[in-house]
């Protein structure tokens, strides 16, 4: 058994837990895999309070490990069960507040027995719950057009959706956004902004070129690309597949740096809680531009940008795209790194409670799983704990 878990059961079970303790002690009670060893501990327990003489004579009931874990999950319905209950004088103190132990585990619920097994009154207030947070359900996405509408992209069906001079905007699928048609009028911009907790999206502007869209990121782009140069403007982070035309650069801007090519694949990140912007090459050749200064790039190298360019060949590839192929991947990244990830897919805020052992994180998990099993991945290390308080995370050594 998870020695932390251990450690937070046997305390909850003796009645010594604080409210923290107990929450923490709830979030793990709900990895599956916990399940055996939790029942073991509480039969443990409750064989024990059977053999105390106190227990013989006011007659624990016949309560087993099964029924406690299944009410264990009722913590699941995000609702828990307080009970306030009025002073008494017993001589069975300690063997009520024992008892009571066992019970409160379950859902939040003190209990004890008198002779006779009369039950005092109790009052019972229902006060709601956070228990887990749940990855995004759609993308959440929207897009402003040039006369100010904004359309929200979960709420259309898939087909046309809007005309922009003679260009075409068509949903393609729940994630997928098209641009079709030829240049006329005058140059016209959108706004495309996947928000916090929204899922990636890809669209395919007017010249062919795809992108795909991250959480927490916005692209501004014309409708249709009339000049010599192809340009849009990015702010966190994005997935370039550009089409090829030697005849005219696409330009991406973003936080004064911009990165220019003619047809390649590459991956920007330029959220601003980033400590640099990252612009990742994987296909064909980008010029990276700050200033006056300017660096080309080769396929499998990153330019890190701050207040000049920094060159960089011992890159992740895999963990670079790990967010456009749905997974969170980790390559020797610190604490604060991956809970920037983890605040912007789940949209959550983030504190810390002490300050973490320091530890390089390796490993990957999908993004479509409820926080709590991506912090049951990151607590194997022993580092760094969790506590889920509504939509805020705690972080803990």
């Amino acid at each position: 058994m998870n020695i932390r878990l251990q450690l937070l059961l046997e305390r909850y079970l003796s009645n010594n837990c604080t409210p923290s303790e107990a929450e923490e002690l709830m979030q793990l009670v709900l990895v599956h895999e916990n399940e055996p060893a939790i029942k073991n501990l509480i039969e443990q327990y409750i064989e024990k309070l059977r053999g105390e003489p106190e227990a013989k004579a006011y007659r624990l009931p016949a309560v087993r490990s099964q029924k406690i874990y299944d009410e264990i999950l009722m913590y699941q319905k995000n609702v828990s069960t307080i009970v306030e209950m009025q002073p008494r004088q017993s001589s069975y103190k300690k063997w009520i507040w024992s008892a009571a132990a066992i019970v409160i585990i379950a859902i939040g619920m003190y209990s004890y027995l008198q002779p006779g097994n009369n039950i005092p009154d109790v009052k019972v207030a229902q006060a709601e719950i956070i228990k887990d947070i749940n990855p995004p359900a759609g993308t959440h996405a929207t897009i402003l057009l040039a006369n100010g509408q904004r359309i929200v992209l979960d709420s259309v069906n898939a087909g046309a959706i809007a005309m922009q001079g003679n260009i075409q905007i068509k949903k393609a699928g729940a994630e997928q956004i098209v641009y079709n048609g030829k240049p006329g009028g005058e140059m016209q911009y959108n706004t495309l902004t996947v928000p916090r907790g929204g899922k990636v999206i890809n669209i395919t502007l007017s010249d062919g070129s795809r992108i795909w869209l991250n959480s927490a990121s916005s692209l501004r782009y014309p409708v249709a690309f009339y000049d010599n140069e192809r340009k849009v403007e990015l702010t966190g982070e994005a997935y370039f597949e550009v089409a090829k035309d030697p005849a005219r650069k696409f330009i991406v801007t973003h936080n004064n740096v911009a990165t220019e090519v003619l047809g390649t694949h590459f991956n920007i990140n330029s959220y601003s809680d980033e400590p640099d912007i990252k612009i990742t090459l994987l296909e064909g050749s980008v010029r990276i531009v700050k200033n006056s200064e300017s660096k080309v790039l080769k396929p499998g190298e990153q330019a890190r940008v701050s207040s000049d360019i920094k060159m960089a060949d011992d890159v992740d590839l895999e963990e670079v795209m790990a967010w456009k192929n749905g997974y969170f991947q980790f390559a020797g990244a610190g604490i604060e790194d991956v809970m920037r990830q983890v605040s912007r897919w789940y949209d959550v805020e983030v504190a810390y409670e002490g300050k973490p052992k320091a530890q390089h994180f390796r490993g990957g998990i999908a993004k479509d799983v409820d926080v709590s099993s991506v912090f049951k991945m990151l607590e194997t290390t022993g580092a760094v704990h969790f506590r889920i308080e509504g939509r805020r995370i705690i972080v803990m050594p």
